[in-house]
């Protein structure tokens, strides 16, 4: 039942986001849809029953503001769930506020959130909540004042206290402030990639890497982990790689091609397009610095997923300065199969156990 449901809100959401003004109600029920696929899954997915075991414990071991919220909820008798409904409900309020902030057409926007990442934040539901919090923090990059710096910060803290990880973007903030220094934007980032690139396709370069590192220290983690990306996980390395620089360069298109575009349509419109481009792409780059350090810790793998609503952004304030021209379907086609690539990536391994059970088994449908 909950499949042709999906099915049905999903295809006339298809139809609402070709319109210039969104019809509301529609879009509002894709939002309704995903918190009943959200808020109502069953307890065999993954991580499930670890969480809900973390939350009578008191010693938690999860961050301060989490700890927080699920000792005062289960103190009072709240089961688990309701518990976890009630992060949901959060989550995608702040994800909709912030949506609402960069695109009026939210059923585009949720249409490809809704293929990737979203059931990955099913599954890891503080990293959804933390990554809704930066998604609408970010808004707050496009003037740097010390009100807006304040605000930026002081949701990141929020989000740091859901799930640490939020403090690797700080330094977004740092790349805000060197907006002028244009070069900064396109040169370090390529030099990371290529370095990256080259040391996880040549076989000998690795071996060559292992060994010298094994011969400063047997002990440091890192090095274990470093050797396990390198080496039995060689190509799985590479695509990471890969995937990064290619998010990279799809966003800095979109910005440079709006850009340009501006020059020529010089109004507030195009210049706040060109903002939030630009924020979109010094996000890209945060998850672009994070990719080595996923050999120390594989959180930092994460990011790039985190940031992934502000490629869609990205992509919605693009597409319509394309005109309908062939370029522009070709465009469309690029970034489906970028989102397809990516959902199938991170999402296809669990298939069974993940997506079809939630679907299949959601408690409100299946009761």
């Amino acid at each position: 039942m909950l499949e042709l449901v999906t099915v049905f809100i999903y295809l006339i959401n298809i139809l609402n986001s070709f319109l210039k003004k969104n019809i509301r109600i529609i879009s509002v029920l894709l939002i309704i849809l995903m918190l009943v696929i959200m808020g109502f899954v069953p307890s065999t997915i993954t991580d499930y029953g670890a969480y809900e075991a973390e939350y009578f414990i008191k010693g938690s071991h999860f961050e301060w503001g989490y700890t927080l919220l699920q000792n005062l909820f289960s103190s009072m008798g709240v089961r688990y769930s309701t518990f976890r409904f009630i992060l949901i409900i959060v989550g995608i309020v702040i994800l909709s506020l912030a949506v609402k902030k960069y695109t009026a057409n939210m059923s585009a926007f949720y249409l490809v959130y809704f293929i990737y990442p979203f059931f990955m934040d099913i599954v890891q539901v503080r990293n959804f909540l933390m990554m809704t919090i930066i998604f609408y923090a970010s808004y707050y990059l496009e003037s740097i004042t010390i009100k807006n710096t304040i605000k930026y910060f002081i949701l990141v803290f929020i989000a740091a206290s859901i799930q640490t990880l939020a403090y690797f973007f700080i330094l977004a903030f740092i790349l805000a402030l060197f907006r002028k220094k244009k070069k900064v934007i396109y040169i370090v980032p390529i030099l990371i990639v290529a370095i990256g690139v080259i040391a996880a396709i040549i076989p000998g370069l690795i071996v060559i890497l292992n060994t010298w590192l094994l011969s400063l220290s047997s002990t440091y983690d890192f090095i274990n982990r470093l050797m396990y990306y390198t080496s039995a996980n060689q190509w799985t390395f590479a695509f990471v790689w890969v995937s990064s620089a290619t998010s990279y360069l799809f966003v800095l298109f979109n910005y440079l091609f709006v850009k340009n575009d501006s020059v020529d349509n010089d109004n507030d419109i195009e210049i706040n397009d060109v903002l939030k481009l630009r924020i979109a792409l010094e996000f890209v780059t945060v998850a672009l610095f994070a990719v080595p350090l996923s050999v120390m810790n594989n959180s930092f793998s994460r990011i790039i997923r985190d940031v992934f609503p502000l490629i869609i952004i990205s992509s919605l304030i693009t597409l319509p300065k394309l005109k309908k021209s062939f370029f522009a379907y070709i465009y469309i086609v690029l970034f489906i199969s970028v989102t397809i690539v990516n959902f199938l990536t991170l999402v296809y391994p669990p298939l069974h156990t993940t997506i079809l059970s939630i679907f299949y088994n959601n408690t409100l449908f299946n009761r």
